[in-house]
């Protein structure tokens, strides 16, 4: 059984958060939103009105924001985004931001913590300044596609082949800041002024 929908709340200090977020309407969102299960993004936009997320805090071990329509329109600013290491074996955490079949997608201004960046898929826009992509001014710390041993860890390879049968097994799973794909004689793209910072680990 899914959690409760929590839709819109003021964003104050808080330990609890709020339940995960389903958005079916356009306007402006702001909260603390968390989902405990890797398979329900935190944030699922169903609609293809605009969309704004600004001040939201965002908890999860899965996607933290996912678009599930054709030609959303959204915008996110000064939000924070953490993901959370799912604890299952072969998972990696999620990402901060996952469009697909999009019209216009604005990213700035944000913290992104422990995700597996943003990815754009096929852009479906009208090929306008107005219909673009901006991701600027974000700072995301540690993009991590590392998989999950299932205890607590991460899987301590990159690539291992099985001398019994000849298969590959991978340690991640792919992860960038930002990544475009099928996105194609789009004007105006901005992707600027962005701080990503991974540390190092031990080897």
């Amino acid at each position: 059984r899914m959690p409760p929908v929590q839709w819109i709340e003021t964003l104050e200090p808080r330990t609890l958060l709020a339940a995960h977020l389903v958005i079916t309407k356009g306007g402006t969102y702001r909260g603390s939103f968390t989902s405990n299960d890797w398979l329900v993004p935190v944030i699922t936009i169903k609609t293809s009105q605009p969309v704004v997320l600004d001040g939201c805090v965002l908890h999860g071990p899965g996607d933290l924001i996912v678009t599930a329509v054709d030609h959303a329109k959204v915008t996110i600013r000064n939000c924070w985004g953490y993901g959370v290491r799912p604890n299952i074996a072969g998972r990696s955490e999620g990402r901060f931001l996952s469009a697909e079949r999009f019209d216009n997608i604005d990213v700035e201004y944000n913290h992104i913590e422990n995700t597996r960046g943003i990815h754009l898929l096929t852009y479906l826009g009208n090929r306008t300044s107005a219909q673009t992509i901006k991701i600027n001014h974000n700072h995301a710390h540690n993009i991590d596609g590392r998989k999950s041993d299932g205890h607590g860890g991460v899987l301590a390879f990159n690539i291992r082949v099985s001398r019994k049968d000849g298969h590959s097994e991978y340690g991640w799973d792919f992860a960038q800041f930002v990544q475009l794909d099928k996105v194609n004689r789009v004007p105006g793209i901005e992707i600027g002024n962005n701080e990503v910072i991974n540390d190092p680990i031990d080897s």
